[in-house]
């Protein structure tokens, strides 16, 4: 469709009045056109973009302006204009109480846009360009085919033509006296990116909570940021970085914004030079630069902590019936101007990051919880082997009907990873084992299975009503062993963190999350507890039998396997002398140490991988996991 006449018949009268011909240009006040250059990010195969236009005058004097019309070109194989073209905004957009101009007119061509406004019919209305003041915005999309595989910056011009519109309309500003001004209009060059090849990723964990931890405790989300390298050279020094959240504010309140732990060594411990958080109604905003200097610098080759958003309850979730899942995700309109999620590198070189969302699932309260504290354990880097317990505390809300309950029983279903975790059994525990005189419960049943544990317990069958149990406070009721397994951490260098958590299809039929109280369910939550798994430190060498400990018992063991036909676990632990055999001479080292004032083993006493390793064997060395 090819564009209508750019004057309307209905203010042709308006415009006549303002706009006369060239030849009577007043000379010496002069205004100017001009947009930011921008730099677009187009390495995803697609861009668009804001160019915002304002008018400034830039000699003689001060005038008061009534109207204007403009054209600005650009380069159609490298951009389109796209969605409504010119639209009025800033100063412009402001007249008439926030109404507008009294008459504006964009129109979009393929080569670009003419623009025509009168900033009021009766003239009511007039701009003074004392200052650059914003007038248009107007949307472009850089061509698909122009942007494909951008290897490297793309530059192109968007800038004043005299050729668009029939007729052709001139770049003019009017006086409000009947006369026009000189508008002159500034190049705008576009700079169309390819993808940066830095990748610095910003995440926080998803959260499964209790809407009673929300309403008393508020939500932590920790934010770590880390960069994704295929080759470690690829690892870049950075300087500082921004990043922004947005949150639902119905059901979340940003409450303050805290220094990561990671951040906390910069400056000898003083941590960085400028750390700023920005709260919002709708979301939270952090900005870092450690060093005004450009001096200290960090390194994110591996996750490391750099912020924490606090959020409160904004209300709503006491009386919750159901889940509610909300997600807190990347916010490009915080601040202004908006606060964009960047790292920097370079000494000012903003490579814009990955803003990851994140899940907060909250769940109804329920009248019991089951948990357990996080804890650490340990594993053979060498074998792989490693094994840990757990016991578990039953606790009732206070806010539960009856609070607190006579209980009579449980039944509940644990799970874990398989593929890091197998259990190995598991029991009654603490309070549980004290009922009915310390012979423990009724019926206590266990059962294992590839992912997970289930337990059921009835206290007692003989006097229900009476052989009951209080959790006002939390108690022990239930324990769990687990091992490693070992091919999921054999030269595992680096902690693992594994979950243990909530499995309601365990068993046929499944085992239900329940706490028996009068003889009817009430609902159980299985918080579970995480267990950070770190590698252990090989052996210990002298403790030949695996005990800990280093004496005669270890001479024995020796002595046993060389000419008894014995076995010990762990070959290496025994070489006392550490010339890589397992001998009569390992013996009397031992002996000598002990009784006689001879020098100990070669790390005796210590937990470490073998310094001078060899082939002799070792199985599993319990004692250093």
């Amino acid at each position: 469709m090819s564009p209508r006449p750019f004057l309307k018949s209905c203010v042709t009268a308006v415009l006549l009045i303002l706009v006369v011909s060239q030849a009577s240009l007043i000379q010496g006040q002069v205004f100017e056109v001009s947009s930011p250059n921008p730099s677009v990010p187009a390495g995803s195969g697609s861009a668009s973009f804001d160019l915002v236009f304002s008018i400034d005058q830039i000699s003689g004097a001060l005038e008061q302006t009534c109207g204007f019309q403009f054209q600005y070109s650009h380069d159609p194989s490298v951009l389109l204009v796209s969605g409504n073209g010119a639209i009025p905004s800033g100063d412009l957009a402001a007249l008439d109480g926030g109404n507008g101009p009294g008459f504006f007119d964009g129109q979009t061509f393929p080569t670009g846009f003419t623009v025509g406004t009168v900033f009021s019919l009766s003239f009511s209305e007039t701009l003074t360009f004392d200052v650059p003041k914003e007038v248009i915005t107007v949307g472009y999309t850089a061509v698909p085919a122009a942007i494909a595989n951008l290897s490297q910056d793309l530059l192109t011009v968007v800038s004043m033509s005299n050729t668009l519109g029939s007729p052709v309309i001139d770049n003019i500003i009017s006086n409000c006296a009947g006369g026009t001004e000189t508008l002159l209009g500034a190049d705008c060059t576009v700079t169309l990116m390819p993808a940066p090849p830095l990748d610095f990723q910003i995440t926080t964990p998803d959260q499964n909570l209790l809407a009673s931890e929300v309403i008393t405790q508020g939500i932590s989300a920790d934010f770590e940021i880390v960069q994704v390298a295929t080759d470690p050279a690829d690892i870049t020094p950075t300087d500082g970085f921004s990043f922004a959240y947005g949150h639902d504010p119905s059901l979340l309140t940003i409450d303050s914004v805290d220094l990561g732990a990671g951040l906390a060594s910069l400056d000898g411990g003083a941590g960085p030079e400028f750390f700023q958080g920005s709260l919002f109604p709708a979301g939270a905003a952090v900005g870092c630069l450690y060093d005004f200097q450009i001096q200290d610098t960090v390194t994110f080759d591996s996750a490391i902590l750099v912020a924490t958003f606090n959020y409160s309850s904004a209300g709503g979730l006491a009386n919750l019936t159901n889940p509610v899942t909300t997600q807190i995700q990347q916010s490009t309109v915080l601040g202004s101007p908006a606060i964009e999620s960047v790292v920097v590198v370079g000494g000012g070189t903003a490579i814009q990051a990955t803003v990851n969302p994140a899940s907060f699932t909250i769940q109804p309260t329920p009248a019991f919880t089951l948990s357990a504290p996080d804890q650490t354990a340990s594993f053979s880097p060498t074998s792989g082997a490693g094994s840990f317990d757990v016991t578990f505390d039953l606790l009732e809300d206070p806010s539960n009907s009856g609070f607190p309950n006579a209980t009579q029983g449980f039944s509940i279903g644990l799970g874990h990873p398989s593929s890091l975790l197998s259990v190995t059994g598991g029991g009654a525990a603490g309070v549980t084992l004290g009922l009915n005189g310390g012979n423990g419960p009724d019926f206590f049943d266990v059962n294992t299975y590839t992912a997970g544990i289930t337990f059921g317990c009835v206290y007692s069958f003989t006097n229900p009503g009476t052989s009951t149990l209080l959790f006002d406070v939390a108690q022990p009721i239930v324990s769990a062993s687990y091992e490693t397994i070992p091919g999921a951490f054999t030269g595992q260098q680096n902690p693992v963190v594994v979950s243990l958590t909530s499995n309601s299809g365990l068993g046929s039929p499944p085992v239900e999350q329940v706490v028996v109280v009068n003889s009817q369910s009430q609902g159980l939550f299985v918080a579970g507890c995480d267990i950070e798994l770190a590698p252990g430190g090989g052996i210990d060498r002298g403790d030949c039998n695996d005990d800990g400990n280093f004496d005669i018992a270890d001479a024995v063991v020796l002595l046993s396997f060389l000419f008894l036909s014995g076995s010990v676990n762990c070959q290496n632990a025994c070489d006392n002398n550490d010339d890589e055999q397992v001998n009569i001479a390992d013996a009397v080292t031992a002996l000598s140490a002990l009784f006689t004032g001879g020098p100990p083993p070669p790390g005796n006493g210590q937990c470490g991988p073998d310094p001078t390793p060899g082939t002799l064997s070792c199985d599993t060395f319990n004692s250093c996991l």
